[in-house]
């Protein structure tokens, strides 16, 4: 996490670089693993361009900016479903959220 955060931090690599082989990476084992509900490319890929905005602009970047993280089917998240696996919350769609700042 460190080694991403800091070439994130330095330039040496763009956080929608990491966030894009991560990405590819989860895409591509879940269907063995079934590791992820729910895989949201689009929110994950202007996450991590607005990291690099911040970089660019020359703001202070949060100790994990650039590192990728998967946030567990029963934490609300706002906009997403959460459902924690279970029938009864299969159409349940957070309009609050966990309180995670990663940049």
């Amino acid at each position: 996490a460190r080694e991403i955060r800091d070439d994130v931090a330095t330039g040496r690599t763009s956080a929608v670089d990491v966030c894009r082989a991560y990405l590819d990476r989860a895409e591509a084992v879940n269907a063995t693993l079934n590791a992820f509900n729910l895989i949201d490319p689009d929110r994950a890929l202007a996450r991590a361009a607005g990291i690099d905005r911040a970089r660019a602009a020359g703001d202070v970047l949060g100790p994990l900016a650039g590192v990728p993280v998967a946030i567990k089917d029963n934490l609300c998240t706002r906009g997403v479903p959460t459902t924690a696996l279970s029938r009864i919350l299969e159409h349940f769609i957070a309009d609050a959220y966990v309180n995670l700042i990663v940049s």
